[in-house]
């Protein structure tokens, strides 16, 4: 083609493979819409160019294939128009390949219109395409082909294209079309290549300028290029990210680029940008070469060139020190890199081996976001984090509260950065800098800057007063805030994208995609030191804390200790297997310095900074993105959306404790003892103390303790040792009791003086199975996850057993010895409580002296009415559970032989329990209300009014998996769990007594069988004042008759199993004051008085041995789940329940004295 008449438009994609239609015909401004509306081309004196904006003289795709083996590419071209080729939007939908060029020619006068012509062009394992011109072309094109081998003159596609003939110069720059090139020579092939053609036309003494927007690959690398010689390139665009697709998926044409981490996954060329948005495009500056390479895991480096041709290497910018050599040298350093892989997590490390210790479990996990944690920040004790949702997430990081506050849009992508300046809370996504009012997190539009065809952020930070932010187009900008003005300052700052950057003093670090950390003046932006040794993009940057040393880390899977005294690199830590993407200075008690390192080989790790030994390993389940240091706590974000919290416990042990985090199993010989005297060997803060609750919490519930199951006896032994020892080590007299048959009964007693008054503490340590297949988590193994612990036994009762001797402990600690405590302490763990407590009487009878004095009975194994308000409970329910069994023939019948010829027994069955109910809930039984304070239920249904506000109706409702509950108000809804007796059929039976089971054993013709006996069971609940053996009575009359009614030749029985008793306390006692006292003292609110609909018979029975009263006091949310899945408690709950303990045994001790 000559006379530079021509302005094509062309797209290259390079990454993980994609569909062609992705890059070709879905993307609103796909290279198939720019064939006939291009929108951006530079203005020309060519007549064509300002004439039409049609690309209609022919077309062409070209790609590679996913076989490492086929290194040839495949091109399909035209001469049709693009947008009315029914072939290509065939091929287009079937075709994948990680590297695709597609390409629309226009064409001008005279110049034939040809499949020959049509790009983009391919010879051996190479392609070409080409936008722009050869200046005069018809005057150089016998000097260019002059000069060619044999093979490459034969192999020219067309001598009438000027870029069929540039595609032929460079080939004649290669030896051979076999050998294999890495990026750089690459990169010096097509320098060669357009010095070749320049030279040409400075021969042929052309007069029109050379425009040189090439792209050309071998299957491996990309190498674009913008360059004219006059200073005017036709546009370019490239854009990078870690995703390509859709913003709704039923609307395929609204293509973005996703940019959610450091990662580059795909790199896109484009004449201009194919997406709707153009946030995510970078205008590729004058006369640049753009060199996309693969790196580690199959990731692109890219990396901006400038090209320096002899003709125009005095209109450079002298100003920006970037020099070929530089750039070069990036991809030495990246080329050198590509033998780095992310070795297996099982794989250990063979550099710096582990001498500390190794951690499995964070010690919290918060949720919310539902995407990747791309940044994290901090403001006092106020965490940001940004997600890959677009959302800012703001959480109080108080110890052991609950710490997420709110969610509120920040941008429409990923929040790639986070920062706080003064009063602003700072954020960057796509090519904003976004400022929101930090007291309502406002956004405050008239602060927002908004770059132009910059691409998008990337990094972000900020100090008194200023702020730097950088990405994509590898420059770096700096604002400074004064009373008066805001000054802008911006240069290009590395020769790819910038990863990382901090603000240190009246200095700015960079670290960038090109392997360096840079450091610049803040005021004039001038370079003061550069900092090579990296093999690999640099993610992470940090500081000491007295500015001495700056740490990097990098894909190379190292990190670099620098020294910014002397301006060089003082040590270099390996032993992680994969990227280091995070860092945290740590400074223990002003003496030691630590290092913390996050990589994506899923471990965290810890360097002592004087030796720089690795002192704790911390072992991740979650893949990292984020991190962030806060009061000795590390806080991880991950790719799945949680924020894992890691509490740094060896910053605060000593030199020569050895112990593990993780305790040992008992079944460990000599373990046991020693992790408990590491415990009770001296008074520690209240933070370590929690700590420990937590820790031992876990160890507790790893037992499976499970008491209705011969299998799990043995576990019940050990959780009774588990109690017993514990106890034992905090200084207590302990007893373990095996009643015949039945799990041990733990007794203990901290004795001040034997005539003084006693406070006893009833639990037990025995747990319900665990088969629901909804746990989210093992249950025997504990959880934690925005403030909550989850796992079985965590509210019932192991959690509240454990807040209990841990504020015994407290209380030892703090009165100076057990013999100073304010009052006696005694302890009753049971292993029974879930299966009936068989044992537990008479091991109380015959221990009772254990308990002598006791003025209170604390209980703990209830729950708060709601979620936010704590509760003491005065009165429980009694259980009455019976069956009722009508029996026939000797034996099962068939229905179908049988059927209507006898009084069927499931057909009594079913009308003597229809007769116990009406369908308002209503029992029919004379006499089932007997003893019931009718005028009592009102007023406290009255009271009732005052705790509306604890429950919503609908989420109950909603919670038990119904979309509504009977029809009544929360106060009568309450009267009837708790007031009234109820009455409910549980379960019916078929076949044996026996076979418990042989009901759900039906076979395939169930359906045609007449069971011969049939079984209902019934749970009755009744109140205090009510006789349980009157009500039994009750119960087996109105059978009986209901069943003589029937006439029936079937066989009747009515069985009692258990009775077990009711309770109510007395809420105007003074021992409930002080109970009263105590929690609002903690809690900053009065308590609620409420009942509880379950039973728990063990409360009447310790009353009435002990001759003292019981306080039911839970620690537990309404929302807990004990006995379902996922059972629960928050952990501030946990820890103010101990503090509530330990101000109620004060409390009690100044009552009864």
């Amino acid at each position: 083609q000559g006379g530079g008449k021509k302005m094509c438009r062309l797209a290259c994609y390079l990454g993980m493979p994609i569909q062609l239609a992705d890059l070709v015909t879905k993307p609103k401004r796909s290279i198939l819409t720019q064939s006939y509306d291009a929108r951006e081309r530079q203005p020309h004196t060519v007549e064509h160019l300002v004439m039409s904006n049609l690309n209609g003289d022919g077309f062409g795709v070209g790609w590679y294939s996913n076989s490492s083996e086929d290194q040839k590419p495949c091109v399909f071209t035209s001469i049709l128009p693009a947008w009315n080729n029914n072939n290509l939007a065939r091929l287009a939908e079937k075709v994948y390949s990680p590297l695709i060029f597609a390409h629309v020619r226009a064409a001008y006068p005279g110049m034939p219109v040809s499949e020959q012509n049509c790009h983009p062009f391919a010879y051996g394992k190479y392609m070409f395409m080409h936008n722009g011109n050869v200046g005069d072309f018809l005057k150089v094109r016998r000097i260019l082909l002059g000069d060619m081998s044999e093979e490459v003159y034969n192999s020219c596609q067309s001598f009438h294209s000027d870029s069929a003939v540039c595609f032929a110069v460079f080939l004649n720059q290669l030896k051979d079309f076999e050998t294999e090139y890495s990026a750089i020579e690459l990169a010096q092939k097509m320098d060669e290549t357009m010095e070749v053609i320049l030279d040409a036309c400075r021969e042929a003494k052309c007069e029109e300028s050379s425009l040189l927007n090439f792209v050309l690959s071998d299957g491996k690398t990309v190498i674009a290029t913008k360059h004219s010689s006059s200073g005017c390139s036709p546009s370019l665009y490239m854009s990078a990210g870690t995703g390509f697709a859709p913003f709704n998926p039923q609307s395929e044409e609204d293509f973005h680029v996703i940019r959610s981490s450091y990662r580059t996954k795909f790199a896109l060329v484009a004449s201009e940008p194919i997406t709707a948005s153009n946030s995510a495009w970078t205008k590729v500056p004058e006369n640049t070469m753009l060199i996309m390479s693969r790196e580690k895991d199959g990731d692109i480096n890219v990396a901006f060139s400038p090209i320096l041709m002899k003709e125009f290497i005095h209109k450079v910018d002298t100003k920006v020190p970037v020099t070929r050599t530089e750039s070069f040298q990036v991809l030495e350093f990246i080329s050198a890199g590509l033998d780095l892989s992310a070795r297996p997590a099982d794989e250990p490390s063979k550099m710096r081996s582990l001498l500390g210790k190794i951690r499995n479990e964070p010690d919290d996990v918060l949720t919310g976001h539902k995407g990747p944690i791309v940044s994290l920040a901090l403001d006092g004790d106020v965490m940001y984090s940004g997600g890959a949702d677009g959302l800012i997430g703001v959480w109080d990081m108080d110890a052991f509260s609950e710490k997420f506050r709110e969610f509120f849009k920040g941008h429409n992508g990923p929040v790639m950065g986070i920062a706080v300046m003064g009063d602003y809370l700072l954020s960057i996504g796509d090519n904003l800098v976004k400022f929101f009012d930090k007291a309502s997190f406002e956004l405050i539009e008239e602060k927002t800057i908004e770059l132009v065809q910059s691409g998008p952020l990337m990094t972000l930070c900020a100090a008194e007063g200023c702020i730097a932010f950088g990405g994509q187009d590898c420059a770096l900008r700096a604002v400074k805030y004064t009373s008066k003005e805001e000054s802008c300052k911006s240069r290009k700052a590395h020769s790819s994208f910038i990863n990382s950057m901090l603000i240190l003093d009246d200095f700015i670090c960079t670290g960038g995609a090109d392997t360096m950390v840079k450091l610049w003046n803040f005021d004039t932006m001038e370079q003061k030191a550069v900092f090579r040794g990296h093999k690999g993009p640099v993610v992470a940057l940090s500081n000491s804390s007295d500015g001495c040393l700056l740490f990097s880390g990098s894909r190379d899977n190292t990190v670099r200790v620098w020294d910014m005294e002397e301006l060089c690199c003082r040590d270099t830590i390996s032993g992680h297997s994969n990227d280091v993407i995070g860092l945290e200075y740590i400074k223990s008690n002003d003496t030691k310095e630590f290092l913390c390192s996050v990589s994506l080989d899923q471990t965290c790790r810890f360097w002592d900074l004087q030796s720089y030994s690795c002192v704790q390993l911390i072992k991740l389940s979650m893949i990292p993105t984020s991190s962030l240091l806060y009061d000795g706590n590390l806080y991880i974000g991950s790719y799945t959306g949680e924020i894992a919290e890691w509490q740094l416990d060896f910053l605060q042990d000593s030199d020569d404790d050895e112990s593990s985090p993780q305790s040992p199993r008992l079944s460990a010989s000599g373990g046991f003892n020693k992790y408990f005297d590491s415990y009770v060997s001296s008074p520690r803060a209240t933070k370590n103390r929690d700590s420990e609750l937590v820790r031992w919490l876990k160890e507790y519930i790893a037992i499976p303790s499970i008491s209705g199951s011969k299998e799990y006896k043995e576990s019940c032994f050990q959780a009774a040792k588990f109690t017993s020892r514990l106890l034992e080590k905090c200084g207590a007299v302990t007893r373990m009791i095996k009643p015949e048959g039945k799990n041990p009964v733990v007794l203990a007693r901290f004795e001040r003086d034997p005539a003084a008054p006693t406070i006893t503490f009833y639990g037990h340590y025995d747990v319900q199975p665990a088969n629901e297949e909804t746990w989210k988590y093992n249950p025997f193994e504990v959880h934690t996850v925005d403030g909550y612990f989850y796992g079985r036994g965590t509210t019932d009762n192991k959690g509240p057993i454990l807040a209990f001797i841990f504020a015994v402990k407290e209380l030892i600690d703090k009165y100076g010895g057990i013999n100073k405590l304010p009052m006696n302490i005694a302890l009753l763990i049971e292993g029974e409580e879930e299966n009936g407590s068989g044992g537990f009487k008479d091991t109380l009878i015959n221990n009772a002296h254990w308990f002598q004095n006791t003025k209170l009975i604390v209980i703990s194994n209830t729950l708060w009415i709601g979620k936010d308000r704590p509760c003491i409970t005065y009165g429980m329910r009694g259980m009455i559970t019976l069956s009722v069994e009508v029996s026939g023939p000797d034996k099962d019948l068939h229905s179908g032989n049988e059927g209507g010829a006898l009084n069927e027994p499931m057909t009594d069955l079913v009308r003597i329990l229809s007769s116990l109910i009406d369908s308002s809930n209503k029992v029919l039984i004379p006499g089932f209300y007997e003893g019931v304070d009718f005028e009592e239920v009102s007023k406290r249904t009255a009271m009732f009014e005052s705790l509306k506000d604890s429950i919503d109706m609908s989420k109950y409702a909603k919670s038990l998996g119904m979309d509504s509950v009977s029809d009544c108000s929360f106060a009568e809804l309450l009267s009837k769990k708790w007031l009234m007796p109820t009455l409910s059929i549980v379960e019916v039976r078929t076949g044996e007594s026996a076979a418990p089971d042989s009901h759900h054993a039906f076979g395939p013709t169930r359906f045609s069988v007449i069971p011969h006996k049939v079984k209902g069971q019934i749970s009755i609940r009744f109140v205090a004042k009510q006789d349980p053996n009157k009500l039994v009575h009750a119960v087996k009359e109105h059978i009986k008759s209901t069943f003589v009614k029937l006439n029936s030749s079937n066989k009747l029985k009515v069985s009692v199993h258990n009775i077990g008793d009711a309770w109510e306390g007395d809420e105007s006692h003074n021992l409930y004051g002080c109970a009263r006292c105590a929690l609002k003292n903690l809690w900053g609110v009065a308590p609620l008085y409420t009942y509880e609909g379950g039973t728990m018979p063990v409360t009447s029975t310790l009353e009435k041995i002990l001759n003292a009263p019981a306080l039911l006091l839970p620690l537990g949310q309404s929302t807990d789940n004990p006995h379902l899945a996922n059972e629960r408690i928050r952990s501030v709950n946990l820890i103010q329940g101990k503090n509530v303990f330990s101000s109620l045994v004060e409390e009690v001790s100044k009552s009864v004295a």
